[in-house]
């Protein structure tokens, strides 16, 4: 069987989130020496990003669609708070 033709939009959609990154990373690096309180930007970006990394991984712990069991909504964990708290953690 002869593949089919490459589709720019499935493409782009598996590299969403290297894509994603590519800004982040040339403004971490380009604003390297004009951040003058390091003290305070430093810390406040560590507890955030960390912040966003747990609230997402407590939230894909409790999302039945992505452990393969039977489709349920979910109401425990932080989908008790909020309608998608993986949108928050990002």
């Amino acid at each position: 069987m002869k593949p089919g033709p490459i589709e720019p939009r499935r493409v782009l959609f598996r590299l969403r989130n290297p894509l994603a990154t590519l800004p982040l990373i040339y403004a971490i690096f380009s604003q390297r020496w004009t951040t003058e309180n390091h003290l305070l930007i430093w810390p406040a970006a560590l507890l955030l990003g960390s912040a966003g990394t747990f609230i997402r991984a407590w939230a894909s712990v409790h999302c039945s669609y992505s452990q393969r069991r039977e489709r349920e909504l979910t109401t425990g964990g932080p989908y008790r708070f909020v309608r998608n708290p993986l949108y928050i953690g990002n």
